[in-house]
């Protein structure tokens, strides 16, 4: 994909986005929602919040940054820092209003004989608007440091209340620009299959291996790759498990292989998982494989509109125990989009229906009879569509060969 193909996120959109979560700000008797998330990726928290509503990308902010969208006007940038880091999200953002203010690390850099803090800006924003005195909804609180939450609530005494995460709503359903990224993130992620069949062969390093993958999806545009590998003998006391560390074990003849794939690209993340083996495959690693691919099939097949995620989840789970395994987890999947995980999460406890725009990631962690361990032979990236799911990812489920 050339630069010129990138899809791009218009300002229409965005400012719908604002206008929505102004809407929701009203319907609570807010003055603003202030929205805040942490720049990092590959957590248990939604982490892309601030790229939702600005189009600044995680990976490239690089300082606390909070987004202040007061009921009445246009949103606030709020960042920690140095001018620089405004200019930069200026370049790439639809949002004019970008304001420094001091980190509450006090090691952190900031301009000298700066004041104004994270707290006593919004209050201003407030006052600016003509909303002194209203409550203020705060997003992203789960993720914020003490010393952030305690600046915020020592400005705004009384003030700060934590509403319904609305943005994680609003994330949960992705537009059809939002779509296209993703599928561009799940051919990145086909890419990196495609190189490790192409490349590897018996004697080949792990990380060998892996550099060559991550460097093809680098070459096509990827913000962010990386890889892992379970690689070695098949058999139930010996499974290979999951390793993100550096690789250092040469491929065998016999190895069973399993990938798993973390991809982003213009800010939207790319996952999945296949399996294959060094050679062709033993009767021992069809036989444990094949019940692998149907549990898939059939967990995939059931996500439908209205379906809800508790039933597939259910459904998953006695396909599992039908073919003699256990379910190593009781969330198979998770939405993914700005973040690695985000709504909806697939679990058998959340009893909310499956919805058209959703895109989730679908990869049960399989048990292994008898041991500890556990087994992810296979994820997709899941498009769900009015009639049931598209599939993002295209490398194809079978066991490959190398």
């Amino acid at each position: 994909m050339t630069t010129a193909q990138v899809p791009c996120i218009t300002e229409t959109e965005f400012s719908n986005r604002a206008s929505r979560m102004k809407q929701f700000a009203r319907s609570q008797d807010l003055g603003a929602l202030v929205v805040y998330s942490t720049s990092r990726s590959h957590i248990w928290y939604q982490t892309g919040h601030v790229s939702y509503i600005s189009g600044w990308a995680d990976r490239d902010r690089i300082f606390d940054t909070m987004i202040v969208v007061p009921v009445e006007g246009d949103p606030v940038m709020l960042m920690s820092g140095l001018p620089y880091i405004a200019e930069r999200g200026r370049a790439v953002s639809w949002m004019n209003d970008f304001r420094i203010v001091v980190a509450p690390d006090p090691r952190a850099a900031a301009i000298p004989g700066e004041t104004k803090t994270y707290g006593t800006e919004v209050g201003q924003i407030l006052k600016e608007r003509g909303l002194d005195g209203k409550k203020v909804g705060l997003l992203g609180a789960e993720t914020i440091s003490q010393p952030l939450h305690q600046c915020l609530f020592e400005a705004l005494p009384g003030d700060v209340v934590v509403p319904d995460d609305v943005v994680a709503d609003l994330r949960s359903c992705k537009s059809d620009t939002e779509l296209a990224l993703m599928t561009e993130s799940a051919r990145l992620s086909d890419l990196g299959f495609q190189t490790l069949v192409d490349t590897a062969k018996p004697g080949t390093m792990g990380y060998e291996l892996v550099a060559e993958m991550e460097r093809a999806l680098r070459r096509e545009q990827a913000d962010f790759a990386q890889f892992w590998l379970a690689t070695g003998p098949t058999g139930e006391p010996s499974m290979p498990q999951p390793d993100l560390r550096p690789h250092r074990r040469q491929l065998a003849p016999g190895d069973q292989v399993t990938c798993c794939s973390y991809v982003i690209f213009e800010g939207y993340w790319g996952h999945a998982m296949r399996t294959g083996t060094v050679g062709p495959a033993s009767d021992e690693q069809k036989k444990m494989f094949e019940p692998c691919l149907d549990v898939q099939r059939t967990t995939i097949d059931a996500i439908k509109p209205g379906v809800p995620i508790s039933q597939v989840v259910k459904q998953c789970q006695a396909t599992i125990e039908a073919a003699g395994m256990t379910l190593y987890s009781q969330r198979i999947g998770h939405g993914i989009g700005l973040d690695y995980g985000e709504k909806p999460y697939i679990s058998d406890t959340n009893d909310e229906p499956f919805e058209p725009g959703m895109v989730v990631e679908v990869h049960p962690q399989l048990g292994i009879p008898g041991t500890d361990g556990f087994f992810v032979p296979l994820g997709d990236m899941c498009h769900v569509t009015d009639t049931g799911v598209e599939l993002l990812t295209q490398f194809p489920r079978e066991l490959f060969t190398v």
